[in-house]
C-alpha cells in the first residue's frame, strides 16, 4: 500500500512538473467567459479547420480554409453550420494554409489567407521554388456569394516575404488596417529556444507579387501560438494558444509593439478538439472559435473588457 501511494505521488508530481513547464507564462487567468455553442459545422470537406475569419458582406456567416493538404479552397458556412459557398483560387496549390482574416480597406471587403507554415523552418526568398519556396500571403476582394454556391477567384496581391532572423514556423496572421499593417506571431514550442516573437509587414494592395521582410517588433511569452486576430474597431488582438486567449488593447495612436509589453491577461475557452482557430465576431467582445476534424461546433465567447489586459514581453 505505501509503494502504491509512494508511485501514485511521483505521478502527481510530474504531472504538475510537465504542466508548469508547458506553460510558459505567469498572468492572471480570468474567470471562464459565457461560451455559447451557436452551431455544428456538418461539411465533411472541412476536415481539419486552420483558419476562422467573419465574413464582412455576411457577417452572420465565417470564412473557414483547411490545413495543408487540401487544395486552394474556402468555404462560407452560416453561424447555422450550413455551408453556402466555395471559393478556390486559381492556379494555386497551398503549401501550408495556417490562417487567414478578413478587414474592410478602402471600402472593399478583403480577404488575407496566409500561406505560411514552416514546420521545416525551410522557406525564404532564397528557396522560392517547389515545396519549400516562400512565405507567402494572399490577399484577394471578398467574393459577394449571393447567387452562386461556387466560383474561381484570382489573388491579384501576394506578398512573399522571409523573417529578418530567418525562417520560422508560424500560424498567425492579421491585419491592422489604421496602421496599414500585417501582424505576425511565430509559432514556438515548449523547451525551445526559438522565443515567439510578433512580426510586422507593411500593408499593400497593389496588383501583382511583391516580396517584404517581416521585422520582429516583440517577443512573446507564448508557446504554440496558433492563431491570432484583430477586432473590426482595431483596438484589441486576440493570439489563440493551448493556454487560452492572450487579449491585449492598444491606445490610440499606441503601436503594437509598446501595447505587448504589460502582464497577460488569459482567457479561459471552452474545450475543444484541437482547437487552433479563432477570430473576432461583430465587436470587440466576442471570439468565434472552431476546431479540427469533421463535426465540430462553432462557439461564440464573449470576453468584457476587464479581460483585456497586455501580453508580458521578454527583454
Amino acid at each position: 500500500m505505501q509503494m502504491r501511494f509512494f508511485c501514485y505521488l511521483i505521478i502527481q508530481i510530474t504531472f504538475v512538473l510537465c504542466f508548469s513547464s508547458e506553460s510558459a507564462l505567469t498572468g492572471e487567468v480570468e474567470p471562464p467567459p459565457v461560451a455559447k455553442e451557436l452551431c455544428v459545422v456538418s461539411d465533411g470537406r472541412i476536415k481539419e479547420s486552420s483558419g476562422i475569419a467573419l465574413s464582412r458582406r455576411q457577417p452572420d456567416a465565417v470564412w473557414i480554409h483547411n490545413d495543408s493538404g487540401d487544395a486552394a479552397r474556402l468555404f462560407l458556412v452560416g453561424l447555422d453550420g450550413k455551408t453556402r459557398g466555395v471559393v478556390r483560387l486559381r492556379g494555386d496549390w497551398p503549401v501550408d494554409w495556417e490562417d487567414m482574416c478578413a478587414f474592410v480597406a478602402s471600402g472593399t471587403s478583403w480577404l488575407l489567407v496566409g500561406d505560411i507554415g514552416d514546420n521545416a523552418r525551410n522557406r525564404s526568398l532564397a528557396t522560392s521554388k517547389g515545396r519549400s519556396k516562400a512565405c507567402r500571403l494572399l490577399l484577394f476582394p471578398e467574393p459577394e456569394m449571393m447567387n452562386t454556391t461556387e466560383l474561381e477567384a484570382d489573388a491579384p496581391t501576394v506578398i512573399q516575404f522571409e523573417y529578418e532572423d530567418g525562417p520560422h514556423n508560424c500560424e498567425s496572421v492579421a491585419v491592422d488596417t489604421e496602421r496599414n499593417e500585417i501582424l505576425l506571431v511565430s509559432k514556438s514550442k515548449s523547451g525551445s529556444s526559438d522565443v515567439t516573437g510578433v512580426y510586422c509587414i507593411p500593408l499593400t494592395l497593389n496588383k501583382g507579387t511583391t516580396t517584404a521582410t517581416a521585422r520582429r517588433i516583440a517577443n512573446l511569452e507564448i508557446i504554440m501560438a496558433t492563431a491570432m486576430d484583430i477586432s473590426p474597431d482595431g483596438r484589441r488582438m486576440a493570439i489563440l494558444s493551448p493556454d487560452g486567449a492572450f487579449c491585449v488593447d492598444r491606445r490610440e495612436n499606441e503601436t503594437w509593439g509598446d501595447a505587448l509589453k504589460s502582464k497577460p491577461r488569459i482567457v479561459p475557452l471552452p474545450k475543444r478538439r484541437n482547437g487552433e482557430t479563432v477570430c473576432f465576431g461583430r465587436d470587440r467582445n466576442e471570439l468565434l472559435l472552431h476546431s479540427e476534424s469533421v463535426g465540430q461546433p462553432l462557439w461564440s465567447v464573449t470576453i468584457s473588457d476587464i479581460a483585456a489586459g497586455s501580453l508580458s514581453t521578454s527583454p
